[in-house]
C-alpha cells in the first residue's frame, strides 16, 4: 500500500484545504469544514487522542482533512432551528464538500455564539457551532455511524421520538405488555424489534412477569432512561419504554458527550461508517456488556 505525507495549503477564493495526517488511497476520509480554523483543529486534536479514531489515524486507515471556508458562505448555506435543544444544518456545504473532496463524512463548524448541533442519522453530514466543545463533534459524528442519543429526552422530545417505529444499534423502543407468561412469549413478541437480538448472551429478557434481563454483565435487554419522560397510560406506566443491550451505566459520548468515552462495542459501526475493515487484532469482547452492541 503506497502512502505519502501531504501537508498542503491551497488558497483559492477564500478557501484553504489542509490535510493533516498521512494519506493512503484506500483510507476512509473525514472532512471538517469551518470558518473557525481553531475550532476545527480542536476537533482534530480531540479525535487524535480518542479511540477508536486514534488507532484509525495511526494505522493510516482514516484521514482527517480541514477545509477553511469564508463565513459568508456558511451564513447563506446553514440554517438554525433554536427550538428545543437547537440544531444547525448545512446540507449544501455537506453535499458539495463530499463530492469535491470524495469524503465519506463531512463535519461543519460554524463560528457562532449560539449553541447548536445536529447530524443526519446514518448520513454523511453533521454540524455544530464553534461555541460547542469538541467532544460534541465526536457525539454528532457517532450519529453518522447510526448510534442514537442515550441521554434522557425532554417531555417534548420523548413524545416525538419514543415510538416503536424507530430503533438503533444501541437503543430500541418497545411497548410492554405484562404480565409475560414466559420468556419465550416475550421473545416472540419483541425479538424482531431488538436490533442486537441475534447477539444476545443473556439467557432471559424477562424478570418474572416483567420485561428486562435479570442477569448482569450480558448482552441482553436492559431498561434505558431515554424515555423516562415519555407519555404514560391511565395506569401511570410508560406507553413506550426504551431499552439498551448492556447494563453498564458508565456515561458514553451518546449520553454525556463530555465524557469522551466510546465503548469498544461501538467500534465496528464507526469503522463501517468510514468503509474501513475492522483490524483483526481488535477485540470488543471485553466490552460486550457495555452501553451498546452492533448489529450490522
Amino acid at each position: 500500500m503506497n502512502t505519502k505525507l501531504f501537508h498542503i495549503s491551497i488558497q483559492t477564493f477564500l478557501v484553504t484545504i489542509t490535510t493533516v495526517f498521512y494519506v493512503n488511497s484506500e483510507a476512509g476520509k473525514l472532512v471538517i469544514v469551518s470558518d473557525d480554523p481553531a475550532a476545527a483543529q480542536a476537533v482534530v486534536d480531540m479525535m487524535s487522542k480518542t479511540e477508536p479514531y486514534a488507532s484509525m489515524l495511526n494505522a493510516q486507515s482514516l484521514t482527517i482533512t480541514t477545509k477553511t471556508i469564508d463565513s459568508q458562505t456558511l451564513n447563506t448555506s446553514c440554517t438554525f432551528n433554536v427550538l428545543s435543544q437547537g440544531t444547525l444544518q448545512c446540507p449544501d456545504v455537506v453535499s458539495r464538500t463530499a463530492a469535491d473532496l470524495n469524503a465519506d463524512k463531512v463535519f461543519v463548524i460554524k463560528k457562532d455564539t449560539r449553541q447548536a448541533a445536529s447530524a443526519d442519522m446514518n448520513g454523511i453530514g453533521a454540524a455544530m457551532t464553534s461555541v460547542m466543545p469538541p467532544e460534541v463533534a465526536i457525539h454528532e459524528i457517532a450519529h453518522l455511524a447510526g448510534l442514537a442519543d442515550e441521554y434522557t429526552f425532554s417531555a417534548t422530545d420523548a413524545a416525538t421520538y419514543c415510538t416503536t417505529t424507530w430503533r438503533a444499534p444501541n437503543l430500541t423502543f418497545l411497548e410492554e405488555v405484562p404480565p409475560y407468561t414466559s420468556d419465550l412469549r416475550a421473545r416472540n413478541m419483541h425479538g424482531a424489534y431488538i436490533p442486537w437480538y441475534g447477539q444476545m448472551t443473556a439467557r432471559l429478557i424477562t424478570t418474572g412477569t416483567n420485561l428486562g434481563t435479570p442477569e448482569p454483565n450480558r448482552i441482553g435487554l436492559y431498561r434505558s432512561q431515554v424515555c423516562t419522560n415519555a407519555p404514560k397510560n391511565t395506569k401511570g406506566n410508560l406507553i413506550v419504554s426504551s431499552w439498551r443491550p448492556g447494563d453498564d451505566n458508565t456515561p458514553t459520548i451518546m449520553s454525556v458527550p463530555e465524557s469522551g468515552y466510546i465503548p469498544e462495542s461501538f467500534y465496528p459501526l464507526i469503522y463501517a461508517a468510514f468503509n474501513i475493515p475492522m483490524p483483526e487484532s481488535a477485540d470488543t469482547s471485553a466490552d460486550e456488556a457495555g452501553s451498546a452492541t452492533i448489529n450490522q
